[in-house]
C-alpha cells in the first residue's frame, strides 16, 4: 500500500523547458486523490485506510516540469517514494498519452507487497491526469496471511504559469 506514493509525481527542477517533453516548465498545481483501495475485493473506506495512505491525498504546488517521457525519471520517482524498487517492462509515449506497466517490490507499512503497477497519463502542455493502479498479493503481519490488494490513485496537474 505504501506504493500509493507513486500517485504524487515530483516535478523536475531543471532550469528551462525540455522541448521534447509535452508539459511545459512552470508552476504546477497537483491534486491527488485516492480513488479506491480494496482488500480481497472489499472496498476500504477512506476513514479506515492507514494514515500513511490518507496523507497522500491533497494539493501541492511546485515549479518544474512533469517528465513523463522519461522512463528512468518515472522509475526513480517511484523508487524515491517507497521502501523498495520498481521496474517498468512496458513504457509507451505519444504526444497526448503515456502508459507503463511493471512490477515493484516493497515492505512498506510492515506489509510485503510485490504488486503489478500500471499507470496512464493524459497530457497536454498545461494539464495532465495521471492514474496509477497497483495490485497484487500482500502478506499481512499478525497471522492474517496473504490478501489481494488493489489501489487506484489519480493525480490532476494544472500549469498555473511561469515560475
Amino acid at each position: 500500500m505504501g506504493l500509493l506514493m507513486t500517485s504524487v509525481i515530483a516535478l523536475t527542477a531543471c532550469a528551462g523547458d525540455n522541448p521534447d517533453n509535452v508539459p511545459l516548465y512552470g508552476e504546477w498545481e497537483m491534486t491527488t486523490k485516492i480513488k479506491s483501495l480494496t482488500v480481497d475485493g472489499r472496498p476500504i473506506p477512506v476513514s479506515s485506510m492507514p494514515q500513511q495512505v490518507r496523507d497522500l491525498a491533497g494539493t501541492e504546488k511546485q515549479c518544474g516540469e512533469p517528465m513523463f517521457i522519461d522512463k528512468d525519471w518515472q522509475e526513480n520517482d517511484i523508487i524515491s517514494r517507497i521502501s523498495g524498487s520498481c521496474t517498468f517492462d512496458q513504457y509507451d509515449v505519444t504526444d497526448t498519452f503515456v502508459s507503463g506497466r511493471g512490477r515493484c517490490q516493497t515492505s512498506a507499512m510492515q506489509v510485503d507487497f510485490e504488486p503489478i503497477v500500471g499507470f496512464s497519463v493524459s497530457q497536454s502542455e498545461t494539464a495532465y491526469q495521471l492514474e496509477v493502479i497497483m495490485e497484487g498479493s500482500a502478506d499481512v503481519p499478525g497471522g492474517n496471511g496473504s490478501r489481494y490488494v488493489k489501489a487506484v490513485a489519480v493525480q490532476d496537474g494544472k500549469r498555473l504559469g511561469d515560475c
